[in-house]
């Protein structure tokens, strides 16, 4: 089959500046650096100048991604974030988690809540249940206790409770204690039992049914 000339042909870029092939994304040999495209998986309302904002003033968050920057041991690090250390970085003044957005604990502009709590009720919109949030919001975005404020939201959301189906289990019943010792003798009836090379026969029986026989 004939191919396309124009494609096994191709015009020489040589009369093209450095600066001009960059631009146009010529592949000149050189190593490139892919960043993965992490900052786009934010939830839709939630803009990555939203999180850079609250990053700013969220001073923990920035004593965070200091330490992070310099290589320093996590050492007066909250908790929940020295456990996770060795998994995060810094990209565009943004901590992340692996591939994760680590949201900040603060807000984003005055008056506007912690972006925290706009990511969770982002996720809460249209009430899709604990499970289904939880699986939303864990492959996008981190920050400590987010499954324990999922949980929250939606126990605490009456149409989510409405939507949701339970299982309703039926309560134990308990039997009546004896009054004495092997008053009331139920092993299972007709069981061999086995410890080693000896086996033997138990049978169920009770004061009342030897008195009934």
């Amino acid at each position: 089959m004939p191919c396309d000339y124009g494609s096994r042909h191709p015009n020489t870029i040589q009369h093209l500046t450095a600066e001009e092939q960059d631009n146009l994304g010529f592949d000149m040999g050189k190593t490139i650096y892919v960043r993965r495209i992490a900052l786009g998986d934010s939830p839709d309302a939630i803009k990555v100048r939203d999180v850079v904002q609250a990053a700013h003033n969220d001073r923990t968050y920035q004593r965070i991604c200091s330490a992070v920057k310099k290589g320093s041991p996590p050492k007066g690090i909250p908790a929940p974030f020295s456990k996770v250390y060795g998994e995060l970085c810094v990209t565009d003044n943004i901590l992340l988690k692996g591939d994760k957005i680590v949201m900040p604990d603060a807000e984003f502009f005055p008056g506007s809540g912690n972006i925290r709590r706009h990511v969770i009720d982002t996720a809460h919109d249209g009430h899709p249940g604990i499970s289904s949030m939880k699986r939303r919001l864990r492959s996008r975005v981190w920050f400590p206790g987010m499954d324990q404020e999922i949980t929250a939201t939606v126990e605490g959301c009456l149409p989510c409770q409405v939507s949701t189906p339970k299982i309703q289990r039926d309560p134990l019943v308990p039997s009546t204690p004896p009054e004495e010792p092997w008053q009331n003798l139920g092993p299972t009836i007709g069981a061999q039992l086995q410890m080693g090379n000896i086996s033997w026969l138990s049978l169920t029986c009770s004061p009342n049914t030897l008195k009934s026989q």
